[in-house]
């Protein structure tokens, strides 16, 4: 069989492709997700119903700009507070205030959970069947594959690349806690899981803003 000289640039030209391809998804998604998520920069759960607050959440939105801006006392904090009579979520920005609040009473559901990007995944995957192809490929005699230098360094930097899109899917976490009133108003926010205070916040720490919300509607 006649060897394949060209192959090598033709892997290249499609990594080039498969790469751009990659960072612009990569972009959109992450820019979709930092309108929502928060990471927590307060976390105070208290059991004892003496206390003005049962549960305090405050936050920022994710990312470098918004690191950036909260630094300089210029960017947006969002609060979730929860007490023995209302729950209330306040969002705040230098030029703006939101203040969203219900009576305890009027709080007809819980809702809890939480998301990852799909998309992290599913790049990671094709990312992987690539490397495979690029591996067997480097197997193969050389009357089959006469260029196999390009061949080498393209499945290095897919293995590569897949992994650390395996890790930004793992990264992804998403927690969401939203309740829902008796009018069907819903009130809520999604943050990232991590060490906050103290507390490893996670979906057990979730689970027990939700018992808690329901012990307080119940009186």
């Amino acid at each position: 069989m006649q060897a394949v000289n060209d192959e090598g640039i033709i892997l290249l030209v499609s990594g080039a492709v498969i790469l751009a391809s990659i960072m612009v998804s990569w972009f959109i998604s992450t820019n979709k997700e930092r309108s929502s998520a928060l990471i927590l920069l307060e976390f105070i759960v208290s059991d004892r119903r003496q206390t003005e607050y049962s549960v305090n959440l405050a936050g920022r939105p994710e990312g470098l700009w918004s690191w950036l801006l909260n630094l300089f006392g210029l960017g947006t904090t969002v609060r979730f507070d929860i007490t023995s009579t209302s729950i209330q979520r306040r969002i705040q920005t230098p030029s703006s205030l939101s203040i969203d609040a219900v009576p305890i009473k009027n709080v007809a559901s819980v809702n809890s959970g939480y998301q990852k990007t799909a998309l992290y995944l599913g790049i990671a995957l094709f990312l992987t069947s690539i490397t495979l192809m690029g591996a067997i490929a480097l197997f193969l005699p050389q009357r089959i594959v006469s260029e196999q230098g390009p061949i080498l360094v393209g499945t290095i930097i897919s293995a590569f690349l897949a992994v650390v899109f395996f890790g930004a899917y793992y990264f992804s976490k998403r927690l969401l806690l939203q309740v829902e009133t008796s009018g069907g108003r819903f009130i809520g926010i999604a943050f990232r899981p991590g060490i906050v205070n103290g507390f490893d916040v996670d979906t057990h720490e979730v689970a027990r803003i939700i018992k808690m919300i329901q012990s307080l509607s119940q009186h």
